[in-house]
C-alpha cells in the first residue's frame, strides 16, 4: 500500500526550467550598471561559473548567492551588491513561477486517501519556502528536506531516508516521483522505494508519466493492486 508519496519541487510540482534563465536575466541587468558588460555577456559568464561549480555536494557552494558573489568578485563589483542582485533573482522567479497543472488537486486527492506528501528538494530553503506560500502547499506537505537540512546536495540518500524517518514509513510504501531518473529516483529505487519519473521517458524508473490525471491513475491502480494481494 502506498502510505507516502515524496516529490521533487522543480519541474516537477511547478515549473522552473522555462523561467529560470530570465530571471538570471534580471539579476545581470542589475549588475550590468556596475560594469561595462551588457546583461548577455554577464549572463554566458555566470553560466560557466555554474558549470565550473555545478557537481559541488556543498549546498552553499550551489546557490545563487554563492555563484552571483564570485562573478561580482570576478568583475570588481562590490560584494554588497550581490544580495540585492540575488534578491530581484528571488522575486523574479516568485511573479513568473507557475504551478504545473493538475498539482494542487493530485495533493488534495492524496490527502483524501490520508497518504503523506513529503517534498526532497535542492532548492535553497528559504525559496522552497517561498514557492510553497505562493501555491498555498503547506497544508499538504508532511515533511520538507532541502540541502540545508540534508548538508549535502542530491544524488544522496540522505533526502529519501530523512523523508522517510520523519514520515515514519518504509520504503516499499514511499512512492517518489521526480523529473530526473539519476538525480531524484535511482537511490530511493534501490532502497526499495517505486519510483515515478514525471515528464521524461528513462528506462530506469517504475513508471513514467507526463501529467498529475496520469499519476492519480497510477497511485488508484497501485493501491488496487495492493488491496488484491
Amino acid at each position: 500500500m502506498i502510505r507516502a508519496i515524496l516529490f521533487d519541487a522543480d519541474n516537477t510540482l511547478y515549473a522552473t526550467k522555462e523561467i529560470a534563465k530570465s530571471c538570471d536575466i534580471k539579476a545581470m541587468e542589475y549588475f550590468s550598471k556596475q560594469t561595462d558588460k551588457n546583461p548577455k555577456e554577464l549572463y554566458a559568464l555566470f553560466q560557466s561559473i555554474v558549470e565550473r561549480i555545478k557537481d559541488s555536494k556543498i549546498p552553499f557552494e550551489r546557490t545563487r548567492r554563492y555563484s552571483y558573489g564570485l562573478l561580482a568578485r570576478q568583475l570588481n563589483i562590490p560584494q554588497e551588491q550581490v544580495e540585492q542582485a540575488y534578491r530581484i533573482f528571488f522575486d523574479a522567479v516568485l511573479a513568473n513561477i507557475l504551478l504545473i497543472g493538475g498539482a494542487k488537486q493530485f495533493l488534495a486527492f492524496a490527502k483524501s486517501l490520508d497518504i503523506k506528501i513529503g517534498i526532497v528538494t535542492e532548492d535553497d530553503e528559504e525559496l522552497a519556502l517561498a514557492k510553497f506560500k505562493k501555491f498555498r502547499l503547506i497544508d499538504y506537505v508532511g515533511v520538507l528536506i532541502t540541502p540545508k537540512r540534508a548538508g549535502t546536495m542530491k544524488p544522496s540518500a540522505t533526502y529519501f531516508l530523512q523523508a522517510q524517518e520523519e514520515l515514519r514509513v518504509k520504503p516499499e510504501e514511499c512512492l517518489v516521483v521526480g523529473d530526473n531518473y539519476e538525480r531524484d529516483l535511482k537511490l530511493p529505487q534501490g532502497m526499495g522505494a517505486m519510483v515515478v519519473l514525471f515528464g521524461n521517458q528513462d528506462s530506469g524508473a517504475d513508471y513514467c508519466v507526463y501529467s498529475f490525471t496520469e499519476l492519480q491513475a497510477l497511485l488508484e491502480k497501485l493501491n488496487r493492486t495492493f488491496k488484491n494481494l
